[in-house]
């Protein structure tokens, strides 16, 4: 997945406005997503339940109108390319 995420490159778009809508949380988790852990590494780093984590994710696309973690990833890993 990390060479997947790599190698797309996304179009520029209103991602800073997307990500002023996120949650301090909620970045973490995205960042974590970005790096390709799975929801039971990113509950036990963050010390939380899988439960929130899959909360936080649901709700992470619905706000970036994402439908995967790959789209996710990329989203972030784009982001923070441009900054």
């Amino acid at each position: 997945m990390q060479f997947l995420i790599s190698s797309v490159p996304l179009k520029e778009t209103k991602k800073n406005e997307l990500l002023d809508s996120l949650t301090i949380k909620e970045l973490e988790v995205l960042e974590l997503v970005s790096q390709g852990l799975n929801n039971s590494d990113i509950a036990n780093i963050l010390s939380l339940s899988k439960v929130s984590i899959k909360k936080y994710i649901s709700s992470l696309f619905k706000k970036l109108d994402q439908k995967d973690r790959l789209s996710l990833a990329l989203f972030c890993k784009n982001y923070n390319s441009y900054n």
